[in-house]
C-alpha cells in the first residue's frame, strides 16, 4: 500500500476531468470492487482515481457505489494507475497486485481488468497530551512522530510527522498505516528565564534557568529507551507525554571574532530512533563577544 500526502486529491474532483483518452482507439473497462482490507465489506462513497502511467495528469475519477463497485468504460489500451481515496481523508492508497504492491493495471486485449478488487486498510490514529510538572498542558509543544519500518531486509525509521499542541496540551496524528511508532516531545517551559552569559543573576533568577529535555513516549529521555506504539489497521492508541524541567546548561562558544560585524548561528542536532537526528532549539545568547548556547538540557548533542 502506498500513503502519499503529496498527491492532493480530494472529492472536489468531481464532475469527473474528461482528459483527451481519444487519441487512442478505445475499448477497453478497468472496473471492480472497492472492499475494507480486513473485512472485506465493500465500501461505497470512495473516490477512485484512474490515469495513464506516463501522463498521471490526465485523470479520471468515480465515486463507488453503495455495492463499492467502480468503472472506467472505453479506454485506449495501456498501463494506468488505479487510486482510491476515503471521504474527508487526504491520503490515497495505490491498488496492490496479488503479490501485495502497488501496481499498475494494463488495459488491452487478452487482460483481465473488470472485477478487481481493491483492498482499502483502515487508517490508525495516534491522540495524546503533553503535560507538565504541575499536571498542566504545555502548549506549542513541538510532537514528532517516528514509524519503523523495513527496507531490503533492515529494520529503519524515519520521521513521519510533527505537529504542535494546542491549548490544551493534546495532540492527534490520524491516517496511519499499521506498524511501529515513537513519539518524541520538545518543548521550552513558559517560565524559563535564559541567564545572559557574562551578567552576574540572583538566585530566584537563576532558579528559573530551566529547559525540558527532549522526551519520549515513556517518558524517557534517551531514544534507546523510548517506548514503542503499535498500531494494528484501524486501530487508536490514546498516549500521554509527561515533561520535567530541569536545570539548564550552558555552552560557551569560543574564539568567534565578530568585530567585522555579524553574529554566530549554530545547529544542534541529538540522535533520535534509529539514529535519525533531531534538530534542538537551543537558542545562541551574547554578551560583549561572549557567546552562549543556552536553553538546553543536560544530554548527548552534535
Amino acid at each position: 500500500m502506498i500513503r502519499s500526502g503529496s498527491l492532493a486529491f480530494v472529492f472536489g474532483l468531481l464532475p469527473v476531468i474528461a482528459c483527451a483518452f481519444q487519441q487512442q482507439p478505445a475499448g477497453f473497462t478497468i472496473s471492480g470492487t472497492v472492499v475494507e482490507h480486513a473485512t472485506g465489506r465493500p465500501l461505497g462513497g470512495i473516490l477512485v482515481i484512474v490515469s495513464p502511467t506516463t501522463a498521471r495528469d490526465r485523470l479520471l475519477s468515480v465515486l463507488t457505489g453503495s455495492d463499492g463497485r467502480f468503472s472506467f468504460t472505453d479506454l485506449p489500451a495501456g498501463k494506468y494507475s488505479l487510486l482510491a481515496q476515503r471521504r474527508g481523508e487526504r491520503e490515497v492508497d495505490g491498488y496492490q497486485g496479488t503479490e501485495g504492491f502497488s501496481t499498475g493495471v494494463v488495459a488491452g486485449p487478452e487482460m483481465n481488468t473488470r472485477n478487481l478488487t481493491f483492498p482499502l486498510e483502515a487508517p490508525a490514529r495516534i491522540s495524546g497530551a503533553v503535560i507538565d510538572e504541575d499536571g498542566e498542558a504545555v502548549r506549542q509543544a513541538s510532537v514528532l512522530l517516528f514509524r519503523k519500518f523495513i527496507s531490503s531486509g533492515l529494520a529503519q525509521v524515519n520521521q513521519a510527522a510533527q505537529i504542535a499542541t494546542g491549548s490544551s496540551g493534546k495532540f492527534h496524528f490520524a491516517h496511519l498505516s499499521p506498524g511501529t511508532y515513537f513519539i518524541a516531545v520538545q518543548a521550552q517551559p513558559w517560565y524559563a528565564q535564559l541567564q545572559q552569559p557574562g551578567v552576574a543573576a540572583a538566585q530566584n533568577a537563576r532558579d528559573l534557568d530551566v529547559a525540558y529535555p527532549l522526551t519520549y513516549y515513556g517518558d524517557v529521555t534517551t531514544s534507546m529507551a523510548a517506548a514503542p506504539i503499535t498500531l494494528a489497521e484501524g486501530g487508536s492508541v490514546t498516549v500521554q507525554i509527561d515533561l520535567r524541567a530541569v536545570p539548564a546548561i550552558h555552552v560557551a562558544i569560543l574564539g568567534m571574532d565578530t568585530s567585522q560585524g555579524g553574529g554566530v548561528g549554530v545547529t544542534v542536532t541529538t540522535e533520535g530512533p534509529g539514529g535519525v537526528p533531531i534538530l534542538i532549539n537551543a537558542p545562541t545568547m551574547g554578551f560583549n563577544n561572549s557567546f552562549e548556547l543556552t536553553g538546553l538540557a543536560p544530554g548527548r548533542y552534535t
